[in-house]
């Protein structure tokens, strides 16, 4: 009797280890969890760790691509730019919570378009169409189809995404190396062989103003010219390591060391619309609205240019977000 109770209480010890060590995935809108993090930047830092533990081999197809057809490359620009892609009624708005799931904003709420996705980063498309990639497990990149989510080219590894539209987006490599691709994800090309450092890219809305900006890893902020093809270095009175472009040529930007926002409408003068700080994301294609993320992963929008933020789901905590308005 004694040997069938302690054979009992084993069985019972290990299910209940068991039972503790699995996972539950938790509601976005009581998602809790901290990222920790040693940096004020909590999501790259985090980002960071987990691509630098790939092997230099997994970026070998990227690494032997022969530069882009600058003509190509204007060619779709001004094509895309022509194109009246409003299939986006007011705004589309993507995010990643723990566990790397992936959220959709639809209004009033945060859902799962696909229960079963895990990316690392979600980026929706800038020019007003509906498409939406991301870049998951092992620096992989993915698009999604209105169901589920697919690879253009297996072969595609990057660290990160800026998504134009459906058929054109900018990404960055291994060594911080720029590339770019105008058949959809199909195949990439290097935008310019010669630049390295690159930590964060994003584009705008319009053409031939606002397509790509770039933030080094000190701190340096680059908009590039589709006319001339060059990457151009923007004089900034701060040093900014996250940012986005918006209609117009203009940009929102993150203070590197005291996370508040800082705007520009022309790349030339910067202004600080609110002391709000402690941001570490800002998503936008527009000179009035944006979405952000704090360091405690709450999310915020604005619709004054800054001026004033709030909250549209207090709940929700995310850990990227990505926002294109119509």
């Amino acid at each position: 009797m004694i040997k069938i109770e302690k054979s009992f209480i084993i069985v019972f010890i290990l299910v209940s280890i068991f039972a503790c060590n699995t996972e539950e995935e938790i509601p976005l809108e009581y998602n809790e969890e901290p990222i920790e993090s040693s940096e004020s930047n909590r999501y790259m830092d985090a980002l960071d760790s987990k691509f630098d533990a790939l092997p230099e081999e997994d970026f070998a197809y990227m690494n032997s691509l022969p530069p882009y057809d600058p003509e190509e490359l204007a060619l779709a620009l001004k094509k895309e730019s022509q194109q009246n892609s409003g299939n986006r009624s007011t705004e589309e708005v993507w995010g990643i919570g723990t566990g790397r799931t992936v959220w959709k904003w639809n209004g009033a709420s945060w859902g799962q378009p696909n229960p079963a996705a895990r990316l690392d980063i979600v980026e929706v498309a800038k020019n007003g169409d509906e498409s939406v990639w991301g870049i998951g497990t092992g620096a992989t990149v993915w698009k999604w189809n209105g169901a589920s989510w697919g690879q253009p080219n297996p072969a595609a590894r990057l660290y990160h995404i800026a998504v134009y539209s459906s058929t054109i987006a900018f990404g960055i490599g291994s060594n911080g190396t720029l590339f770019v691709t105008y058949n959809g994800g199909q195949n990439w090309g290097y935008l310019n062989r010669d630049f390295t450092g690159a930590v964060w890219l994003s584009t705008g809305s319009s053409y031939p103003n606002g397509i790509l900006s770039v933030s080094d890893n000190i701190g340096n902020l680059y908009k590039y010219n589709a006319l001339t093809q060059q990457l151009n270095y923007i004089t900034i009175p701060f040093v900014s390591n996250v940012h986005t472009t918006t209609s117009g040529g203009g940009v929102w930007a993150i203070d590197l060391l005291t996370k508040r926002v800082y705007k520009s409408l022309n790349y030339l003068n910067f202004t600080i619309p609110n002391y709000f700080t402690q941001l570490s994301i800002i998503s936008s294609n527009d000179n009035q609205k944006a979405w952000a993320i704090r360091n405690d992963r709450t999310v915020w929008k604005t619709i004054n240019s800054g001026a004033t933020w709030y909250q549209p789901n207090s709940a929700a905590r995310l850990d990227y977000i990505s926002a294109a308005f119509n």
